[in-house]
């Protein structure tokens, strides 16, 4: 199976309809270009949802720290003060 299985010359002299009957039996047939589309597709899905428990993992820490600083736990708890537990 070669990249290129026609010769500059056979384009010229081909009419329309040739030329896409050409290419939907290069794209689908030889190359299999759905099956390959489908593979991407599927590994795309399994690679997002751990991304995405990743990231809610991040903003979850991001949210705890952010409430922490802001109700002085974590400048009391560097100040040795241990009133709140932390």
């Amino acid at each position: 199976m070669s990249i290129l299985s026609f010769k500059l010359d056979d384009l010229r002299n081909i009419n329309w309809k040739d030329f896409f009957k050409r290419l939907y039996t290069k794209a689908l047939d030889e190359e299999e270009i759905l099956g390959i589309a489908a593979q991407v597709a599927f590994y795309f899905a399994f690679a997002l949802f751990p991304l995405l428990l990743f990231l809610i993992s991040i903003f979850g820490f991001d949210i705890g720290f952010r409430r922490r600083f802001k109700t002085g736990d974590v400048l009391l708890s560097a100040a040795g003060d241990d009133r709140f537990g932390v």
